[in-house]
């Protein structure tokens, strides 16, 4: 059975960690106000995948507003972590990931999926 939960150990929480994935060796790709950002981790993970969402208070300046589009973001990556290939999920390749959302106003959940989607395929890995 497909596991879609998003536990703690797949959530980027680390500022070492952090500050490497906004690196300049790390790669990026965007779409529609979403972009994701990756890079390869430099220790073991248990998950293989950490992930990071963000909605940026400059864009947003209401709270409220940035805690829906970040529950969203972290809802449409539990969806859609299914397109990742399986060796990532079981630690032989470990990633950080960043989702961060910029768009002009709040998207809806079936546009994050869709776009988070599209970049998961157009992403070089």
């Amino acid at each position: 059975m497909l596991d879609v939960r998003f536990p703690r150990e797949e959530r980027l929480k680390s500022r070492t960690s952090i500050g490497l994935l906004f690196s300049r060796s790390s790669r990026s790709t965007g779409d529609s106000g979403l972009r994701l950002i990756w890079t390869a981790s430099p220790e073991p993970l248990d998950r293989g995948v950490q992930v990071l969402v963000a909605a940026p208070k400059k864009h947003f300046k209401r709270a409220v507003v940035r805690n829906r589009i970040k529950r969203l973001l972290r809802e449409a990556w539990r969806l859609e972590r299914g397109a990742l290939p399986q060796e990532w999920l079981q630690a032989q390749q470990p990633k950080l990931l960043g989702l961060i959302y910029s768009g002009p106003e709040e998207p809806s959940l079936s546009t994050l999926r869709a776009t988070l989607r599209g970049l998961l395929d157009r992403a070089k890995w």
